[in-house]
């Protein structure tokens, strides 16, 4: 089960970091701000049967000179909604827009900007903004407000409730009060009003209540007549028999057979087929239902049966060439009006050299496609990246009969050794995964690399090497990013126990340790990306700097090796420390009550490794040093340890020292270390950058590069933190609660760490005045809280080379920080506070922020 999960948060930051300027704050002052929503009364709709009357009624209304209301209209077309013609057709309306592919582009140079179309494609809020601004050329208008631009979510106001002519936007139906648009002052309000402010259904609403009316009428024309009525006359007077008569033809209902008296006829009065209601109902429906689909599509043949395949042609062209075409015009004036104006406001990256345009290129059939491409081969060399990507084919290798220049891959690998060596001039050591590291192959935490948060960071780290900008922003989130999907794979490998561990288990501090250790290595693996795309900048045959189309062909497959390859290869090996970890320190723990003796054990499979296939069955002591020989002992190594009952046969027993020798290993080489005892997932020799920078960037970094909202600005969004008044400098003490028989306290984070409070921190929080003036001894009951459910989480201090934790959490009158950190034997909480120096608390490595928080 994945416990760490890339945060929400993360695929929007790139959008408001370094890229971006900050976003703007939402004027307070004015009524546009997130009171519309707050204000607009929740009112019930009037749903009941409607009839040509209540139309009208409903227009004169909407038409009024004095004071015009248009929910009595808006409810009208919500009560003759529900209707599958009228559903179908509005739903292939919409999807021959929102079906075809959409751009943004420069109006000077005419060519897509793939990061900028980036912000609106596949993206949730912008299918809902299209689908409801669409929608108005059925209603007649659509007004939004944007409510949260970091997530770009929008209010959409109930129809009811706005006045077109008048751009209002009134808080209830009947009353005065509410807002106009166009006031100097509103912002954040996206208006569009259709050309005909009742839209296109208004036009068929007769149509909609006819054949409502027809389907009813034929319903209960149905209940009534589609059972015949039966009569029968007869002789008989006597009333027992025509008591039996009435019986039987009760019984006819139900049966085709009866027993009647002698001199009784049975006549069944078939009234279901007089006077024709196909004619009378059906041919009503048909006829409704053809005025809807002629209405909204331009025909009939898309929704109903048609005979001829060259008519529905024309109907399907009159839709997609003509109505279609006039949304999308419709859509693109609201984009470029509106939205990008709105969302450059709010700090997304859009010009006014920007555009949105719809893709109105012809498709063709993959063959000709195909064809197209293999003549064109013979002529121009084409990628063999794009080939593979376009067509949907697994290019491993090309063809002798095509030289190196044609074959960027061969050409990249070249220049991917001989970079590496000009590396290690910087102090800078790429990989140099074995292929063996390919056993283990679990499914990584993250999707594809064309789709991933990497990648997209990766596209934006190349723009900034490129432009020569600051890249500590996109560095610091792709390390982030790395880090997250490591620590995964490591909690993976730690299993169950990891949640079943005392507080004071070595587990916790080797845990806490590594979480550490991987994100100084994935921070020192983005700080070598840097240097490597610095040195891609180069073309070290002509000595000159590449072009940008060049610089970013050669980029792109370096990070997609970094970040997909070895970074699968680093996940793999995460999760083996991992387990081997918690094997160790389980049988650590175990050595004196169960059994001191541990086994080696491979999968046995064809894959393992000949040296490791020579320690399968050897039997090792826990008592016989740290054990440098614990697996993991190469990359992608799957062996394992297994504990060993009773007295191991002297053929099996083997030392650390004589094992190491068997794997042909020396001590100060990499592999020669238990990890659960070094406490390190990576080793610094493992490292693609020795340790630099760390402690000057990690304080330098505060909420403001990750584009997070000041505090003034939020604390609307929480409650109060209600402290308990009646907690004293006498009383506090009952507070402290310490674990049977220790004498700390437990807590866990939203992780599920585990951490302690020893008693000596407590009391001094507690108790000396100074703090005392700072109310710690009340703020101590949140403690619990802060660190399980946060809204920030930093690495921070980089204290005697130790990160520190530090988890933020925000009330309406009080921000409150508690911070923890590695002690000698376990994560110790070591403070809390006030926030009094927002700069100084809201600072470091961002590693965590709570979805949906400010």
């Amino acid at each position: 089960m994945k416990l760490v999960q890339i945060p929400d948060w993360l695929p929007k930051v790139p959008l408001m970091g370094k890229l971006f300027k900050p976003l703007a704050s939402l004027n307070p002052s004015s009524k546009s701000d997130n009171e519309i929503m707050m204000k607009i009364v929740q009112e019930a709709k009037d749903l009941s049967a409607k009839d040509i009357q209540d139309w009208r009624d409903s227009l004169e209304l909407c038409d009024s000179i004095t004071n015009p209301r248009w929910h009595m209209y808006q409810d009208f077309l919500d009560y003759l909604e529900p209707d599958a013609q009228l559903g179908t057709s509005k739903d292939l309306r919409v999807a021959a827009t929102l079906g075809k592919k959409y751009m943004v582009y420069s109006k000077k140079t005419g060519k897509e900007i793939p990061e900028k179309t980036a912000l609106l494609m596949n993206k949730e809020w912008f299918f809902n903004f299209a689908w409801h601004h669409l929608d108005a050329v059925f209603k007649g208008y659509t007004v939004c407000q944007l409510t949260d631009p970091e997530l770009m979510k929008f209010y959409y106001v109930p129809r009811r409730n706005v006045i077109p002519q008048k751009d209002m936007i009134v808080f209830s139906i009947n009353g005065e009060t509410g807002i106009r648009w166009t006031d100097r002052g509103v912002q954040n309000i996206i208006a569009n009003k259709y050309k005909h402010n009742k839209g296109i259904l208004n036009d068929i609403i007769p149509n909609l209540i006819w054949k409502k009316n027809a389907r009813h009428a034929w319903s209960e024309f149905a209940e009534k007549f589609g059972i015949p009525m039966i009569s029968a006359t007869t002789s008989k007077t006597d009333k027992t028999s025509l008591d039996r008569i009435e019986k039987m033809l009760k019984l006819m209902g139900e049966a085709a057979t009866a027993v009647l008296p002698q001199g009784t006829t049975v006549t069944i009065h078939d009234q279901a087929t007089k006077g024709d209601p196909y004619n009378v109902f059906l041919k009503q429906i048909e006829m409704d239902d053809k005025a809807i689909s002629k209405r909204l599509l331009g025909g009939t043949m898309l929704t109903d049966d048609g005979a001829s395949h060259s008519q529905a042609q024309v109907h399907e062209r009159n839709l997609t060439e003509g109505l279609a075409m006039f949304d999308k015009m419709m859509l693109m004036f609201i984009v470029n009006d509106q939205l990008l104006p709105l969302m450059a406001a709010n700090g997304y990256p859009f010009t006014d050299d920007d555009a949105f345009k719809f893709d109105e290129s012809k498709e063709i059939s993959i063959s000709d496609h195909w064809k197209i491409v293999s003549d064109a081969s013979d002529k121009f060399e084409i990628p063999i990246q794009w080939i593979s990507k376009t067509f949907n084919i697994p290019i491993t290798a090309v063809k002798d009969r095509f030289n190196a220049a044609q074959n960027p891959n061969a050409n990249f690998n070249k220049a991917t050794k001989a970079m590496a060596a000009s590396l290690v001039a910087k102090g800078i050591t790429l990989p140099n995964y074995t292929a063996a590291c390919c056993h283990r192959d679990p499914v990584m935490p993250s999707a594809s690399f064309s789709t991933t948060l990497l990648e997209e960071l990766s596209i934006t780290l190349i723009n900034d090497v490129f432009e020569g900008n600051d890249t500590l922003v996109t560095e610091i989130l792709k390390s982030i990013t790395s880090h997250r999907m490591l620590l995964d794979g490591l909690i993976e490998g730690w299993g169950d126990r990891r949640m079943q561990l005392t507080y004071d288990a070595t587990d916790n501090h080797c845990l806490a340790a590594m979480e550490y250790n991987l994100f100084e290595f994935s921070r020192m693996k983005e700080k070598a990306n840097v240097f490597a795309l610095n040195d891609l900048l180069i073309d070290k045959e002509t000595n000159n700097r590449r072009t940008f189309n060049d610089f970013r062909d050669q980029a792109l497959p370096y990070l997609k090796n970094a970040d997909q390859n070895w970074l699968k290869t680093e996940y793999n090996h995460s999760i083996a420390v991992g387990q081997n970890a918690s094997r160790y320190h389980q049988f650590k723990g175990e050595e004196d009550s169960i059994t001191q003796y541990v086994q080696w054990q491979t999968v046995g499979d064809s894959a393992v490794r000949p040296a490791h296939q020579l320690l399968e069955g050897k039997i090792f002591s826990l008592k016989d040093g740290t054990l440098s020989i614990w697996p993991p002992k190469d990359w992608g190594c799957r062996c394992e340890m297994i504990q060993y009952l009773g007295t191991p046969p002297k053929e099996l027993r083997i030392s650390n020292a004589d094992a190491l020798k068997l794997l042909n290993l020396k001590e100060g080489e990499k592999w020669v270390v238990n990890r659960a005892v070094s406490e390190e997932v990576f080793t610094a020799n493992e490292m693609y950058l020795k340790q630099q920078g760390i402690a000057e960037e990690i304080n330098k970094l505060s909420f403001k590069d990750y584009s997070l909202k000041p505090y003034d600005e939020i604390k609307k969004n929480y409650p109060a933190i209600n402290l308990d008044k009646t907690i004293t400098k006498k009383n506090v003490g009952e507070l402290f609660i310490p674990e049977k028989g220790k004498n700390y306290m437990g807590f866990e984070d939203y992780l599920g760490r585990k951490m302690t409070l020893d008693k000596k921190t407590f009391t001094n929080h507690t108790t000396d005045e100074k703090y005392l003036k700072q109310n710690r001894h009340q703020l101590f009951a949140k403690v619990k809280d802060i660190l399980s459910d946060p809204d920030e989480v930093y690495y921070f201090d980089y204290a005697k080379g130790r990160m520190q934790t530090k988890y933020v959490k925000f009330y309406n009158d009080a921000a409150v920080a508690v911070s923890t950190n590695l002690g000698s034997k376990n994560v110790q909480i070591n403070s809390w506070f006030n926030m009094d120096n927002e700069k100084g608390t809201r600072r470091g490595y961002l590693i965590h922020k709570k979805n949906g928080s400010k």
